[in-house]
């Protein structure tokens, strides 16, 4: 599970399509809400690990903006602040106000499917004209307030900052670039949020079980990053569109064809 964590979070296939599916045949559970912080602690690590020069240039223009200098290189701390704040808000603030039904299998799958059509066709007919650099403070927003979308299990958090991304023109690996480094602050988030959560619950969490579930998911969640980046600068998000497809086909088919199990 910590190894089907770390990738589903980083690739645009969404965790909880996956946790369903396993659910649905194997009676597996995510495991509570400490794990859940121990792999966002270890996608944390995996993220600042491989994107370490821009978190480095990042902390170097903050440092100098506190000095009173001018940094061009701030403007991406400004961008990601902006595209973080409406999603922790609408996300945070539906959590709770969501109908339990939405966490039923049935629109998962059809959430996966929908929005793996809505991935391929911003994909495609985005266009391919700018970079991060050119981002301005009123894109960020849109993409900040789109991402809060991801509070819906099906859409994939990764996945809806891509296609907003592509949507306003920029290019494939930028597109990327970006919805990893928003990871930052997500999993950060997430995971004080998912502790928090825990303790407030009474959860127990053994040392070793919470050691083991921050490497594998970092280790996942490192190899998934890396293969994100290499396969949009030669196949774009194509065959991560048709994963969603098929995977929401074979939610659908379980649901409807195979017995359901009696977990115990």
């Amino acid at each position: 599970m910590a190894i089907l964590r770390g990738v589903s979070e980083i690739l645009p296939i969404d965790p909880d399509a996956h946790f369903a599916l396993i659910a649905r045949l194997f009676c597996w559970t995510d495991g509570g809400h400490l794990i859940a912080a121990s792999g966002a602690l270890g996608l944390l690590a995996a993220l600042v690990l491989y994107l370490w020069r821009d978190v480095l240039q990042m902390a170097r223009s903050f440092l100098r903006v506190l000095r009173g200098k001018r940094d061009p290189g701030a403007a991406i701390i400004l961008h990601l602040l902006a595209a973080s704040v409406p999603a922790f808000l609408i996300t945070f603030g539906l959590r709770g106000l969501l109908d339990v039904t939405i966490r039923e299998p049935i629109y998962i799958a059809v959430l996966l499917v929908a929005f793996g059509v809505v991935l391929y066709a911003a994909d495609q007919a985005g266009l391919t004209v700018r970079r991060v650099q050119q981002m301005n403070l009123r894109q960020a927003l849109i993409i900040g307030v789109f991402q809060g979308l991801a509070v819906l299990p099906g859409v994939s958090r990764i996945g809806i900052v891509i296609t907003v991304a592509r949507t306003l023109g920029y290019e494939r690996p930028d597109a990327a670039r970006f919805a990893l480094l928003l990871s930052i602050p997500w999993m950060l988030a997430s995971g004080l949020y998912s502790a928090w959560a825990g303790i407030a619950a009474g959860e127990s969490l053994e040392r070793d079980t919470a050691l083991l579930t921050v490497v594998v998911a970092g280790i996942a969640g490192f190899l998934a990053i890396a293969f994100l980046t290499y396969w949009v600068r030669r196949g774009g998000f194509t065959l991560f569109a048709l994963y969603r497809v098929a995977l929401g086909g074979a939610l659908i088919y379980a649901l409807y064809r195979l017995p359901t199990l009696v977990c115990t």
